[in-house]
């Protein structure tokens, strides 16, 4: 899908404050440190860069973000952030020496001064992004991403002062502070700030108000402390390498595991929410196979890329990750998050369906088999059938007034929690997984998922029942009420 209009103009006033204050900052660095100094540094500086790029992009396989806005929190991170930090950091020593001496100002302004300021510009351009492009920001792993790009633009800017001056001061002691920022440290900053972006990534996904008000407070101010501890430790020699060793890789290897959380969580939201479009014919059964598998995304791709060229490896690509963002969308709008929610998703799918038949994927849209559909819902097994699939749920009261959803080969669950339900109530009445919907031998059938206010069905409470066009199906006490339409003969 291509950028409003008004994405390109956020993203063109950013790019320009960047550049203006980019130069800024990089002239106030290279008047310091001298050309030869400033240019080593950048070349050291920007030698881990790649790495921690790649290591970001990997996080982000399955919906990756765009790689404009990436840039654009890197660049963020590289200018903006690092152009503000050098004048409060100046403003703010200045006051502590005024306050205290020299030499004491010179620890508070690492341990105070820069904490404060740092985590609080990079975490201005993830808040920025989460405000801005909620549709590209929708859980940890992006918020861990984003972080990550910042961070690596900040650090990337701040180490051509620190090698510059290395370097113009002799001495042998660049290698030293490479040793100590290039090899040891080059996630720091990238790690404080992502408790920014995990915070934020709660907030975007919970829907308890106060984790999502106080998970991204309690993330910058954990992205503090540990900037604080980290320059702290720095003043007392061998107790750098006891933090480094006893509370920055942990933190580090933490944040990994958080990351590989988060992937399973969007992988089950893929899962969900694809599980409806195979009865409507934009996805096939090994459509929705590869698209929910890394290993076998890559294969796909590779195969295009020997059988069409580059070409149709990028069109592959595209195709897989239109299909995520279809996931997405599902589930973002089934949490009321978007307010064109119907004219994307047909955007989303007429792009689909056009890169299919560019493909030439094969057209075979029957019932997947009861294993694909245990994978998708990951939850109730239905056996195969010959019942029709093309009856809906129509919302006849509640906060889905008047909405309709189609019950797939896979069935739909309704519930509290995204990642697993197709239609979310955000109501505290109703269970994580209330009540299952879907195909069987029979006809069509509602399961309880053992929810704690029940499922009734036209007045009495329901464990597992077959359904009838017309049915009353209330959820909870009143929360909402569905009836089953399928379409006559």
């Amino acid at each position: 899908m291509k950028p409003k209009r008004s994405t390109w103009i956020v993203a063109g006033v950013v790019l320009f404050l960047a550049v203006i204050l980019g130069f800024i900052a990089l002239t106030v660095i290279g008047v310091e440190i001298g050309l030869s100094g400033f240019v080593t540094g950048f070349l050291m500086a920007a030698l881990p860069v790649p790495f921690y790029v790649a290591f970001a992009l990997w996080i982000d396989r399955f919906e990756p973000e765009p790689s404009w806005l990436l840039g654009l929190a890197f660049i963020w991170g590289a200018a903006i952030a690092v152009f503000f930090s050098l004048l409060f950091n100046v403003v703010n020593e200045g006051i502590f020496t005024a306050l205290a001496g020299a030499a004491t100002a010179s620890t508070l302004t690492a341990v105070i001064s820069a904490p404060l300021v740092e985590e609080l510009t990079k975490g201005a351009a993830l808040l920025l992004l989460f405000l801005w492009k909620k549709d590209e920001f929708d859980n940890v792993t992006d918020g861990i991403v984003y972080a990550t790009m910042v961070g690596l633009g900040f650090a990337m800017t701040e180490n051509v002062q620190y090698y510059g001056r290395a370097v113009v001061q002799g001495d042998g002691g660049a290698a030293a502070v490479f040793f100590l920022r290039g090899v040891m440290g080059p996630f720091a900053h990238p790690l404080f700030t992502s408790m920014t972006g995990i915070g934020l990534g709660m907030s975007r996904e919970s829907d308890k108000r106060p984790v999502k008000w106080l998970a991204p407070i309690g993330g910058i101010i954990l992205a503090m402390g540990l900037h604080a501890l980290w320059n702290l430790s720095a003043s007392f020699g061998l107790a750098f390498f006891a933090t480094y060793f006893f509370i920055m890789i942990p933190a580090f290897f933490a944040v990994v595991t958080v990351a590989i959380f988060s992937l399973r969580r969007e992988a089950n939201i893929i899962r969900a929410h694809l599980s409806t479009v195979v009865a409507e014919g934009v996805l096939s059964r090994e459509d929705v196979i590869v698209v929910t598998s890394v290993p076998r995304r890559i294969a796909a791709s590779s195969a295009a890329l020997f059988d069409g060229g580059l070409g149709k490896w990028i069109a592959r690509r595209k195709f897989h990750a239109l299909a995520t963002e279809l996931a997405f969308h599902s589930w973002r709008s089934s949490r009321e998050e978007d307010l064109d929610a119907q004219s994307v998703r047909n955007e989303l799918v007429a792009e689909i369906v056009a890169l299919r038949a560019r493909l030439g994927l094969a057209a075979d849209f029957t019932p997947p088999e009861p294993e694909l559909v245990r994978r998708l819902t990951r939850e109730v097994r239905v056996p195969g059938t010959a019942t029709p699939v093309d009856a809906a749920l129509f919302c006849t009261s509640g906060p889905l007034q008047g909405q309709s959803f189609l019950v797939g080969y896979a069935g739909v669950q309704i519930g509290r929690d995204g990642t697993s339900s197709q239609i979310v109530l955000r109501d505290a009445r109703v269970s994580k997984r209330h009540v299952w919907i879907g195909p069987s031998t029979s006809g069509f059938v509602a399961v309880d998922r053992g929810s704690t206010n029940g499922t009734w069905l036209n007045g009495q409470r329901i464990r597992e029942t077959l359904l009838r066009p017309g049915d009353r199906l209330e959820i909870s006490d009143g929360v909402a009420t569905f009836e089953l339409q399928v379409p006559t003969a």
